[in-house]
């Protein structure tokens, strides 16, 4: 006998899942941080992505930049990810 958990809203589950907190600590420890990440983090991140309109081209390219070159690399980049114009500086500062 089986007994299923009650599902997860988007909204519920972007209320409830820290995914910063989660990529900094779940991808060095084999910890329940690591299980977190990769279960209810993977999926809060790509709801995210998808509402602030991240392309999959542009997350392909941001993957190879950090296998190639590292998180610390990726995250100084200044150029905005293929596929989206750059940010339109605002007359306010």
């Amino acid at each position: 006998m089986s007994t299923q958990r009650p599902g997860k809203t988007d909204s519920g589950l972007l209320e409830t899942t820290d995914v910063p907190t989660l990529l900094r600590y779940g991808l060095d420890r084999n910890d329940p941080h690591r299980t977190a990440l990769f279960g209810d983090g993977a999926i809060a991140a790509a709801i995210t992505l998808d509402q602030k309109g991240a392309l999959p081209r542009s997350l392909d390219f941001l993957a190879k930049v950090v296998r190639s070159g590292g998180t610390r690399y990726a995250a100084d980049l200044d150029e905005p990810p293929p596929g989206r114009p750059p940010p339109v500086p605002s007359a306010h500062g």
